[in-house]
């Protein structure tokens, strides 16, 4: 089995990927999860790739025609055309039913900010629904990268997925220290699952081995619509890119 989901001879299997939250120390669980939901969907007939395709940007996975199922950021749901339909929202810990908030943070005196990406919700519009500007902000790639560099003294504020910190004080509890939390945002529509299958949305839900919050694109057209493409310099590439 090649990374990207297909066969060992050339033939053709869907694309599972489950980025968010998917560091190291907690890649087992993802694995393990996949495994359960693998079984489930297989015996209902749909041909599941055997693992996780993993180093992909969401991007490149949603113009995939291959996608069976992925996750990413509700922010950019807006976006997404109209093959790739939203499955739910799982129940990871750090959400609240179908929403979730980021923690922002301060680690120096400063007013320089580190968001993990411009299309990103929770470290970057996040932030400036908080009231922090961000149009100066360098980018980190990762809400974890944004941490290491607040604890470099290379930037001061951030704002942290709510469910990353909440895997973080369990796996890496040293990239919390010395932080001052000033405050939560706003509950917000939290990453969905999302597939490019329509055909198996239902069945999808239905084998999720986990609680799963059905959900559609209405809570992210009503929440996010407004804001995307985000008003953040850059602007994030086009889709087809």
């Amino acid at each position: 089995m090649s990374q990207d989901g297909r066969g060992p001879r050339g033939g053709l299997l869907l694309i599972a990927a489950l980025p968010w939250y998917d560091f190291e120390e907690v890649r087992h669980l993802d694995d393990a999860l996949w495994t359960r939901w693998r079984q489930a969907l297989r015996a209902e007939r749909v041909v599941a790739p055997e693992g996780l395709t993993r180093g992909r940007s969401w991007r490149s996975l949603v113009a995939d025609e291959l996608l069976l199922v992925t996750q990413l950021c509700g922010w950019v749901v807006p976006e997404l055309p109209p093959r790739i339909e939203v499955v739910g929202v799982p129940a990871w810990e750090g959400y609240r039913q179908a929403t979730y908030r980021s923690v922002v943070v301060r680690s120096g005196p400063g007013e320089r900010v580190v968001i993990n990406a411009w299309d990103s919700h929770s470290g970057c519009n996040a932030l400036r629904e908080f009231g922090v500007a961000v149009q100066d902000a360098q980018v980190s790639g990762s809400h974890v990268r944004s941490l290491e560099i607040l604890a470099c003294g290379e930037a001061d504020i951030a704002a942290i997925d709510r469910a990353t910190w909440c895997r973080l004080e369990t796996y890496r509890p040293e990239l919390l220290q010395g932080l001052d939390r000033l405050g939560e945002t706003g509950p917000a529509p939290a990453p969905p699952l999302v597939t490019g299958r329509p055909d198996l949305v239902e069945v999808l839900r239905r084998t999720f081995p986990a609680r799963l919050f059905a959900a559609d694109r209405a809570p992210y057209l009503d929440r996010f619509g407004s804001f995307y493409p985000p008003s953040c310099t850059p602007s994030p590439p086009p889709l087809t890119q």
